[in-house]
């Protein structure tokens, strides 16, 4: 999925990161706290991340808050990847700069001797989870030609007056709206 986040001053950032959950509320995602994404995600609690595929001209966009997931969840997370890809995850100190494809390397050679013999590997402390909080989601749905199809899924504002009209109320607190392409 593609998960674009801003800084504090409002410059935005994409990236394609790994779905890793879904639950009735929230999409989850795993990253390093200390990466560009994990940064920006603290000085800016939210997000927008959107699924697209071409072959079938459609797309959905979920946009909302972030939150991340308890040390538990995360412990859970990277003790169910394969052994190599924890220590890659160890090893890596991830955004950050370095010298050469040779030192990243040499880097996971020296996790893969230092964690030798060692039965249960240690989640890296800057290393977890994400949950994305959906306050808007919204269908796109393509044509060969311009009537694209548009479906906007948002929560209820507090005390609003739903137009029957061009609003209908969906499942609980939210409400959909037609869009014009």
């Amino acid at each position: 999925m593609c998960l674009a986040t801003a800084s504090a001053d409002g410059r935005p950032s994409t990236r394609m990161v790994v779905l890793a959950g879904v639950d009735d509320e929230t999409l989850q995602f795993y990253t390093c706290h200390e990466s560009r994404k994990g940064k920006e995600l603290s000085a800016n609690p939210y997000a927008s991340v959107v699924f697209y595929w071409p072959a079938l001209h459609r797309q959905v966009r979920f946009d909302g808050r972030v939150e991340r997931l308890s040390a538990d969840d995360s412990d859970r997370d990277f003790h169910s990847r394969p052994m190599e890809n924890q220590l890659h995850l160890i090893a890596n100190a991830q955004g950050k700069a370095i010298e050469s494809r040779e030192a990243i390397e040499q880097r996971f050679e020296r996790v893969c001797v230092e964690m030798e013999g060692v039965d249960t590997l240690p989640r890296p402390a800057d290393w977890g989870g994400y949950r994305l909080v959906p306050s808007m989601i919204e269908l796109w749905q393509g044509q060969d030609n311009w009537r694209r199809d548009r479906l906007y899924f948002r929560k209820r504002r507090e005390g609003e007056v739903v137009d029957e009209k061009l609003t209908r109320t969906a499942h609980g607190d939210w409400v959909v709206e037609r869009l014009m392409p």
